[in-house]
């Protein structure tokens, strides 16, 4: 045929190809339901040993392979194993019979853990499910745990409810409030800890949120900076002696109004501290720890900002938050603050020649005693307790694997595009299983030295974080005063309710028809 010819009536239509497409694609349901579909699957040979658990109300679905299992135990005997745990959504079209959604937001969990030096990472668990609260993804944790070796460590981003859930499924504990208090009572003990699980947070997400710190937001960025090289130094400290004397500096440099010398021709304290604080190797290193900021305007996903874990978004009904027991800081860092506050009103008339402090910043004790009180989780001050040798822990693995699933299994670009639960189970299931073979070759080949030479290489490369849109923690954060206890990815699973634009809101003038037509 050539251009301009008339098409033949027997040459199928987009339409009709689309159709074919959708039929045929239809065939290979197990039934039209997919929550039907499922049960179907969990009770044939094929599919018995791989889905654990199908729930509808709330919709859950928990599945992996015996490839999965053995590959875990197997490596588990002889290596140490660091997973990694997450949840990304815009996956699945809504559950429901014709118009009516019988689902929320539903979110794909996955449990990766990294091997091989991290150059390699395996998915050996998977939660589909629109329950995002901790005691959901504990269920689930605890389930996949019960015939298995503890990990070693877990690292997770600062969503509290997915740490809370580790905790109560890899460690003694009920909760994070306890976890941590009994970390700093090892600290304080220099007590080894026993063979049980480490509760790490990201390296990349906290050095996020220390530079979206709402404390940070008007003042001058010479002052922001000197304390997020202060945190930095602190986020790096395994020594709990060194970590005390830095907290109690920095204490001393944020309370006192004046540096310089006193009436003797001596450093004041505030001087002296400033001094120290500035020998930190945060201070002095231009390649490995400094960060190199860009300009928030030449950062292209600027849209994703708005959607970030951090914005601060609006607690719906459903906010589970923990009652009765509240993180704080230990004893000694509450009488440091107190013994610098009599201090400075018992020599506040020496002084002589001094002049104002430009750090001088009474309202960042307030994020700092929050920062405190959860530093087993985010500082490196528990790695040596644990016999750890992560410097930097990170959860990009997961987020990587979530990225491989979107773009390169489900391709998917916009919401015509997303699956239903039972077909991506379907999908998801070649897709591990050739993941699967590849990471049972690597683990019988062993460490290689390309593999270490590749590490040793990253170690030398400069760390670039961007500056983003300042903006506040999420209510999920475990940095907030009030965690929510409810995994809320990109905001979709607590969503805030939306403003009324001065259009729709009512004036009095409309108040006053309104009312004449009520009382007709």
């Amino acid at each position: 045929m050539n251009v301009g010819d008339k098409e033949p009536t027997h040459l199928p239509t987009v339409g009709c190809l689309r159709q074919i497409k959708y039929e045929n694609r239809k065939s290979s349901y197990y039934d039209s339901n997919e929550m039907m579909a499922l049960w179907i699957m969990s009770t044939l040979d094929s599919f018995k040993k791989i889905i654990r658990l199908v729930s509808l109300l709330p919709l859950n679905v928990y599945y992996w392979s015996p490839e999965q299992d053995k590959y875990y135990k197997d490596y588990s005997r002889n290596e140490r194993t660091v997973l990694s745990i997450d949840a990304t959504g815009s996956i699945f079209k809504p559950v429901g019979v014709g118009n009516i959604n019988l689902s929320k937001q539903i979110f794909f969990y996955s449990c990766v853990m990294a091997s091989c030096y991290n150059e390699s990472s395996v998915p050996i668990a998977q939660l589909i499910s629109d329950s995002h609260t901790l005691d959901t993804i504990h269920k689930w944790l605890g389930t996949w745990a019960k015939d298995k070796k503890i990990p070693n460590e877990v690292v997770i981003d600062d969503s509290a409810a997915l740490i809370g859930a580790a905790v109560k499924a890899f460690t003694k504990f009920n909760s994070t409030t306890e976890y941590v208090n009994d970390s700093f009572m090892k600290l304080e003990k220099q007590e080894p800890a026993p063979k049980k699980c480490f509760i790490r947070i990201d390296t990349s997400h906290f050095i996020k949120i220390l530079f979206n710190l709402p404390c940070f937001k008007h003042i001058d960025q010479r002052v922001k900076f000197f304390y997020i090289k202060c945190l930095l130094e602190i986020k790096e400290c395994d020594d709990y002696n060194t970590l005390k004397l830095i907290l109690t500096d920095i204490i001393t440099l944020a309370l006192n109004k004046y540096d310089g010398v006193d009436i003797d021709g001596n450093k004041t304290r505030c001087e002296e501290a400033k001094d120290r604080l500035k020998k930190l190797r945060s201070f002095s290193r231009t390649i490995d720890t400094e960060i190199v900021i860009q300009d928030s305007k030449e950062i292209d996903n600027f849209e994703s900002l708005k959607n970030s874990s951090f914005e601060d978004l609006e607690a719906s009904c459903e906010t589970v938050r923990e009652v009765g027991v509240d993180v704080k800081s230990p004893k000694w860092f509450y009488d440091a603050i107190e013994s610098e506050k009599l201090i400075i009103t018992l020599t506040e008339r020496d002084l002589n020649n001094v002049h104002d402090n430009l750090f001088y910043f009474p309202d960042f004790l307030n994020t700092l005693t929050r920062l405190v009180g959860q530093l087993p989780l985010w500082s490196n001050i528990m790695k040596n307790i644990y016999h750890s040798s992560i410097l930097n822990p990170t959860s990009s693995n997961v987020e990587s694997y979530f990225k491989n699933v979107k773009r390169h299994l489900c391709r998917i670009i916009s919401k015509s595009d997303r699956y239903r639960v039972d077909e991506f189970f379907m999908k998801h299931l070649e897709f591990l299983s050739g993941e699967l073979k590849g990471a049972i070759s690597n683990l019988k080949e062993g460490k290689t030295k390309k593999a270490t030479e590749k590490r040793e290489r990253k170690k030398a490369l400069p760390k670039t974080v961007k500056e983003e849109k300042n903006i506040e923690h999420a209510v999920e954060s475990i940095f907030t005063e009030n965690p929510s206890l409810i995994e809320n990815w990109r905001g979709l699973a607590t969503k805030r309710e939306k403003r009324k634009t001065i259009s729709e809101k009512e004036t009095p003038k409309d108040a006053q028809v309104s009312k004449r037509m009520n009382m007709t």
